[in-house]
């Protein structure tokens, strides 16, 4: 670490002030630094992001850049506020942690016996599952994307726990592997709403946001209620040009908290000047999630545990709509850093890092290219989206990832083999496979049709992001039964054949 930058961090002692660029703190080379990162977005006719820097218990640096509002030209300052997108998992398990310590709940227990409505999947899943993401429970917006809810449509909390109590089956055992479902923390709001006799948003106002006077955070569990200085959502068409993304996800739990970059900097705090809970529940927080093999993995109970630049890094992105969130806690430097944005294309995680090397050790290596591959592969995403890439597989089949080369020699005979309507009973809802100008197509009454193509004679891929990967299923004639849906977030979720 150079000498002026370590005489910088010990100067770093300046104090939140709302609504202010706070920078003062900061030498003007770095500032300068930081604002060249940032010079894309600083425009009146873009979308565009806040930064903070937390080092002890200071805001040392928060500057807005771009506009909260392009129809009304408002700009966004240190008090916008953003919707936080998976950022808010954190949370919902540190509330879940502070619940523990009080003996409300067991981190090990069946979550039956806090959820006893939900379908008995035949194995035993544990709070502790779902924290860390190895329930194999189905994602909620998945499903009500392939129920046919649409882009359009807009995924609630009731909405998604009426999904998931049709449920029957599970993407794989709890416990064997790691899969990101944003319904394991839309279950733990329940739990903690449950346990606590409050709503999961006086729980987490009363439990958190009060003790750290987060005046402006909360969670929403009414989508049409005002939030005064609220960023839009956007989405980029080209340089000059943007257009509304609207939020279509208001569940709780896994989203659901909107927050500004000043109240997000007492959260940082907490994680090391602990004043909402004690150290031992922020401990807790961090402890990294164990498969059922003893293999450790990064994701702890609602926020991921890394290594940067040789540094212990906690972290969490989150995206939905035009929103892209990202913070990051460096708990031995005692340093975190923000970086919320209003528009689709930003990438919060590498700006995030960007920024966070101009304080640490220039002669150490970081990769955030690495942490960016890894966030890809967790995608802390809530929203209908497009999810690429070819991952899982069923009933010991070679995963697709290695057949992806689509056979074309096929004749109509052969074809109207896979044509017919399918049904799912764990979703009451029906697709067809249809043959049309020599081609098989999905169709249904909610989307448009979309080309299958078949890779080989078991497995067809299409275009819908939520159920772009089949596998036949046949009874032992070779007679096809139905289909099973294989996409990243939803497995083994079964159509029958029905006509």
């Amino acid at each position: 670490m150079t000498l002026h930058i370590k005489a910088a961090l010990v100067i770093l002692t300046f104090h939140l002030l709302p609504g202010k660029i706070n920078a003062q703190a900061l030498p003007k080379t770095i500032v300068k630094k930081i604002d060249k990162l940032f010079e894309t977005w600083d425009k009146t006719n873009s979308p565009g992001c806040v930064v903070g820097i937390v080092r002890n218990d200071s805001l040392i640096f928060s500057k807005g850049y771009g506009m909260a509002n392009l129809e009304y030209k408002i700009p966004i300052t240190t008090e916008t506020i953003f919707y936080m997108c998976s950022v808010s998992k954190q949370f919902t398990g540190y509330a879940t942690v502070l619940l523990a310590r009080q003996g409300k709940i067991n981190l090990d227990e069946d979550i039956h016996v806090y959820l006893p409505w939900l379908a008995d999947f035949g194995k035993r899943i544990t709070i502790r599952n779902l924290l860390n993401h190895t329930s194999g429970i189905r994602d909620d917006i998945n499903l009500a994307a392939i129920s046919g809810l649409g882009t359009n449509g807009m995924v609630t909390q009731q909405l998604a726990l009426n999904l998931l109590r049709r449920q029957r089956s599970l993407n794989f055992d709890p416990g064997e592997r790691y899969s990101y479902s944003n319904s394991n923390f839309v279950l733990l709001s329940e739990i903690v709403k449950g346990v606590s006799g409050k709503s999961f948003r006086a729980f987490a106002d009363s439990a958190i946001f009060k003790p750290l006077s987060m005046a402006n955070t909360h969670f929403q569990d009414d989508y049409a209620e005002l939030i005064k200085n609220r960023a839009f959502s956007y989405q980029k068409i080209d340089s000059n040009h943007f257009a509304n993304d609207f939020q279509n996800v208001y569940t709780l739990g896994d989203g659901g908290l909107f927050t500004n970059v000043e109240d997000m900097a007492k959260w940082i705090t907490n994680f090391y000047n602990t004043s909402a809970g004690d150290s031992s529940d922020m401990h807790q927080l961090a402890e990294k999630g164990k498969l059922n093999n003893k293999k450790e993995i990064n994701y702890a109970l609602g926020i991921t545990v890394d290594n940067y630049k040789g540094k212990k890094v906690f972290s969490h992105g989150g995206a939905l709509a035009g929103y892209r969130t990202f913070t990051c806690i460096f708990p031995n430097l005692k340093m975190g850093f923000i970086v919320f944005s209003n528009v689709g294309d930003f990438n919060p995680l590498v700006k995030a890092f960007q920024v966070a090397n101009f304080f640490l050790d220039p002669e150490k290596t970081g990769n955030a290219e690495a942490l960016q591959k890894k966030e890809n592969s967790t995608t802390y995403s809530e929203g209908l989206f497009q999810s690429n890439g070819f991952s899982g597989n069923s009933q010991d089949e070679e995963p697709l990832s290695q057949k992806q080369v689509v056979d074309t020699n096929w004749s109509d005979k052969q074809l109207q083999a896979y044509t017919g309507i399918f049904y799912c009973s764990e979703l009451d809802c029906r697709y067809s496979i249809a043959l049309k100008d020599h081609k098989l197509f999905l169709t249904s009454n909610k989307y448009d049709d979309a080309k299958l193509d078949l890779v080989d004679a078991n497995h067809l891929t299409n275009d819908f992001w939520w159920m772009g990967r089949l596998l036949i299923i046949r009874n032992s004639k070779k007679q096809i039964t139905g289909f099973e849906i294989n996409t990243d977030r939803v497995m083994h979720l079964r159509f029958d054949k029905i006509d």
